[in-house]
C-alpha cells in the first residue's frame, strides 16, 4: 500500500477519532464544541496536505496498474463447449443448433 493510499484510508477514522475528542472537551472541560470544532476542518485539510505531499514524492505509484488475474484454465476434454466457439477436436466452428418448428418448451 502506498502511503497515499494508506492516508487516503486511515481520513475517516482520524476524524471521527478527533470529533470524539472535541466532543470530549465540550463535555469536561469549559470549552464549548462550537468554539473549536474548526479544529475538524483542519486536521481534514492537514490530512489532505499530507496525502497530496505523499503522491508528489511518488507520481507513478498512485497510477500503478494494478495487477490482472490469471486466465482460467482450459476446459478439460469432454466438457461443454459454448456455442460459436471452434472444436479443438475437429478445428470446425461449432454453430448453434437449429430447432424445426415453434419455440421449445
Amino acid at each position: 500500500m502506498t502511503d497515499a493510499a494508506y492516508l487516503r484510508a486511515i481520513r475517516g477514522p482520524v476524524l471521527l477519532t478527533v470529533l470524539g475528542v472535541l466532543i470530549l472537551i465540550d463535555h469536561r472541560t469549559e470549552y464549548s464544541f462550537w468554539t473549536i470544532w474548526p479544529l475538524l476542518l483542519v486536521t481534514g485539510g492537514l490530512m489532505v496536505l499530507a496525502e497530496r505531499m505523499a503522491v508528489r514524492e511518488n507520481p507513478w505509484a498512485a497510477a500503478a496498474p494494478q495487477p490482472q488475474p490469471a486466465a482460467p484454465p482450459p476446459p478439460a476434454a469432454g466438457m461443454y463447449r459454448p456455442f460459436g466457439q471452434f472444436d479443438p477436436e475437429t478445428g470446425a466452428r461449432r454453430e448453434e443448433p437449429r430447432h424445426e418448428g415453434g419455440p421449445q418448451v
